[in-house]
């Protein structure tokens, strides 16, 4: 993975000397820097964790993704690279799991898809960015019975069939 390739580059950033005298800007930019490319490296094996065989694993990586994505909105406002961070690492990821035949592995992207749009619906910045896919807050809905997401993911055929039936009358 490049991530990982630049981290043991011997012109990387990360592997330079930094004298004692460094500027404190220079030193806090570098911190930052450091902390997102750590949280990449973490992002980058728990992704990996969602295509798991097992199914205990799977759901702890989706609670673990889910709870990156929350905390991912609030520190978003003081500190853009968390943006940065879903659109260029987890929003192709769900697009590439949604193309996944493993249904669970299917299921576990889009309930965090629908997880993405609740937390970012609120900020202006996210909902007017189309990568995002904010725009399907629409077929949100606190009643699980009404919810698309929800009734994609079911198992029962009738569940998904009414799934497709909103998602057809919202584009109308």
């Amino acid at each position: 993975m490049p991530i990982f390739q630049q981290l043991g580059d011997e012109k990387s950033q990360w592997n330079k000397w930094v004298g004692p005298k460094a500027h404190a800007a220079d030193k806090q930019q570098r911190s930052v820097s450091q902390h997102v490319f750590l949280t990449s490296a973490v992002l980058f094996e728990t992704l990996r964790c969602m295509f798991d065989a097992e199914m205990f694993v799977r759901r702890s990586a989706l609670v673990a993704l889910k709870q990156l994505v929350q905390e991912a909105a609030v520190w978003g406002a003081s500190d853009q690279d968390w943006f940065s961070i879903i659109g260029n690492i987890l929003m192709p990821a769900i697009r590439n799991a949604l193309k996944e035949s493993n249904d669970a592995v299917k299921c576990g992207f889009i309930h965090l898809l629908a997880h993405l749009v609740k937390c970012y619906n609120g900020i202006p910045s996210m909902a007017e960015n189309e990568f995002y896919h904010i725009d399907m807050h629409v077929l949100l809905h606190q009643d699980p019975e009404q919810d698309f997401f929800e009734n994609i993911s079911h198992i029962q055929v009738h569940r998904r069939a009414r799934a497709f039936a909103k998602l057809g009358a919202t584009l109308k």
